[in-house]
């Protein structure tokens, strides 16, 4: 790891560091705004960092073997340590909560939702029926 630096994202090898600091030294940028510095390569990364990473973000497992996720889940402020270590911006990361989908959701399952060609036929007055 970088020193003084508790970002996991931040630990590159000197080779792979730009003499600058900024990311790789073709000049360009890290994938997400948020990170420090650019990926590092999975194949240099020791297996104790991996392990101890994925202790500190998932928690142990109750069992052995067992994958889990209840740690991340159950501490609050873990957002910006995710999203730190993930690729994807938040908003584009499959799994987190979108209120468009949700309300779009709800919406197409609401029985009592009238459909808007309906609704406008209503309005205009076309599918009502003479009384005799």
């Amino acid at each position: 790891m970088a020193a003084g630096s508790n970002n996991p994202t931040a630990q590159t090898t000197a080779s792979s560091r730009a003499p600058n600091g900024n990311g790789g030294g073709d000049g360009s940028a890290p994938f997400y705004a948020g990170l420090a510095a650019r990926y590092p390569d999975p194949d240099t990364v020791p297996d104790a960092v991996v392990h101890r990473l994925r202790n500190l973000l998932f928690g142990r497992a109750v069992r052995p073997r067992e994958a889990t996720g209840r740690r991340a889940l159950a501490r609050p402020l873990q957002g910006k340590v995710l999203t730190d270590w993930y690729w994807m911006p938040p908003n584009e990361s499959p799994g987190f909560h979108s209120e468009e989908d949700e309300y779009e959701l709800r919406r197409a399952l609401n029985r009592r939702h009238i459909k808007e060609v309906e609704a406008e036929a209503a309005d205009a007055g076309t599918n009502k029926k003479k009384k005799k």
